[in-house]
C-alpha cells in the first residue's frame, strides 16, 4: 500500500472504521501523504456471489474519510466523469484538524 493507495472494498460501509484508523495513521506521519481511492472492478476470475463493484458513493465515502483525517492530497479515480472535484483533489489550504 505505497503512498496511501487503497482499492476501495466493495462492502465499503463494513471497512469505513479500518478506513478511518488507516488515514489517522498516515496523516500522523505526515498530512502530506496522497491518498488515492480506486474502485474494485470484478473483471475476470474475481467476480463472486458476495462481491460487487464499488459504486461512486462509496468511492467519495472513502475520500471523504481522509480529508476528515486532514490528508491533503486525495484523488479518486477509475470511475471517470463521476467523481468530482476529488479526480484531482487537493485539500492543501484545509485547516488541520
Amino acid at each position: 500500500m505505497a503512498g496511501g493507495r487503497n482499492p476501495s472494498h466493495p462492502r465499503l460501509q463494513r471497512f469505513s472504521g479500518e478506513l478511518r484508523r488507516l488515514t489517522e495513521f498516515l496523516a500522523g506521519i505526515s498530512f502530506d501523504i496522497p491518498w488515492h481511492v480506486t474502485a474494485f472492478h470484478g473483471d475476470y476470475k474475481m467476480q463472486g456471489a458476495n462481491q460487487r463493484d464499488t459504486n461512486t458513493e462509496d468511492l467519495l465515502r472513502a475520500a471523504e474519510i481522509g480529508r476528515e483525517a486532514g490528508l491533503r492530497y486525495i484523488y479518486a479515480g477509475n470511475l471517470p466523469g463521476r467523481v468530482g472535484c476529488w479526480k484531482t483533489r487537493s485539500v492543501h489550504s484545509a485547516a488541520r484538524p
